[in-house]
């Protein structure tokens, strides 16, 4: 498996600005490329923010964890005066692997995903799709619960765990207020990145993440009038709301532009109407997809020089995308028009 691309295609669909985590615990101490053991103890929330932000990979032993809390929720120690859970058990750990799931070596027993509500709601929602089962998470929001309830509930249990993390995982680990951790069974995370590349939608909006456009681009958008996401654009042009994808051609060149607009529209029978007249009129510039009372509009175009040859010229750029979003609004009068009933 991949893990370089499940971690993109995960990042892409959910619009995540940090990496997945992925963790191993082992009764071994291993030797892992790149993992380093910190220069001082660390908690166990900070390593993960870290692989999650900027990319660290870390090998924790015993001595390289600051909280008790951590040293018995990960299976290093046995609590000794009350039982505490949840934590992994037998008490068996002898070492820790964590990096972001692009940078993993090896089998994974746990991925982690920092996200704020907005993302973990989208999250919830496919989870609930993928599954049918309604989510129910476990949380007491103290006691070294990065390390608790995101990893020793999914690996001891194997089910997927959201938290609110604690003060002490927000004071010691970094974590910031809108932040919160859920953890998954390494093998139920991938099973959601299968289901995630199903959708004809999923597929054509895929786009370069920011760290892979030159900065003159984005900064031309920008003066556009458009927002930055992950891997996207959004904004307005002509009065109608768009994201733009930029992607790169198999020379490596930014040449591919997507353009998308969801449209609301009366019904869902309406949309399904609207949906069937614009890949009628689209032929092959794109498609359409009804969603439920929604009407997703998808322009393709390529740009044989590269969309960041031409961002050196902001009036150009600007020309560009006016007249791409022009034909997709001329797209759309006509697909309102067919679907609307005779008069």
């Amino acid at each position: 498996m991949n893990f370089e691309e499940v971690s993109r295609k995960f990042r892409k669909f959910f619009q995540m600005p940090m990496s997945p985590v992925a963790v191993r615990i082992s009764d071994r101490v291993e030797n892992v490329p790149g993992a380093k053991r910190p220069a001082s103890p660390i908690s166990y929330a900070e390593a993960v923010r870290r692989a999650a932000s900027i990319g660290d990979s870390f090998l924790l032993l015993k001595e390289d964890i600051s909280r008790s809390e951590d040293e018995i929720n990960l299976g290093f120690s046995e609590p000794i005066y009350v039982n505490i859970e949840p934590r992994v058990k037998p008490a068996r750990t002898r070492s820790v692997y964590i990096a972001p799931l692009e940078k993993f070596v090896g089998r994974a027993d746990v991925i982690l995903v920092v996200a704020n509500p907005l993302k973990m709601m989208n999250l919830v929602q496919i989870l609930y799709r993928l599954t049918g089962e309604v989510f129910t998470p476990s949380m007491k929001a103290s006691g070294g619960v990065c390390s608790g309830e995101a990893t020793a509930i999914p690996l001891m249990e194997k089910r997927v765990n959201l938290t609110l993390l604690c003060s002490g995982d927000r004071i010691f680990g970094g974590f910031r207020e809108d932040e919160l951790a859920m953890g998954f069974p390494a093998e139920v995370f991938f099973k959601v990145v299968d289901f995630l590349q199903e959708p004809k939608l999923t597929e054509a909006l895929c786009g370069c993440l920011m760290s892979d456009i030159p900065d003159h681009l984005k900064e031309g958008l920008l003066k556009l009038g458009f927002e930055r996401a992950t891997d996207h654009f959004f904004g307005e042009i002509e009065g109608r709301s768009v994201r733009l994808y930029i992607d790169k051609d198999e020379n490596g060149r930014l040449s591919r532009l997507t353009i998308y607009a969801p449209v609301k529209l009366p019904s869902g029978e309406k949309s399904e109407m609207a949906a069937t007249r614009a890949n009628e009129l689209l032929a092959g510039e794109g498609f359409a997809k009804a969603r439920e009372n929604w009407l997703d509009l998808v322009v393709k175009a390529d740009f044989e020089e590269g969309l960041d040859k031409i961002a050196f010229d902001e009036g150009r750029l600007s020309k560009e995308l006016r007249s791409r979003v022009a034909y997709l609004s001329s797209i759309l009068k006509k697909t309102v028009e067919a679907s609307a009933p005779p008069s």
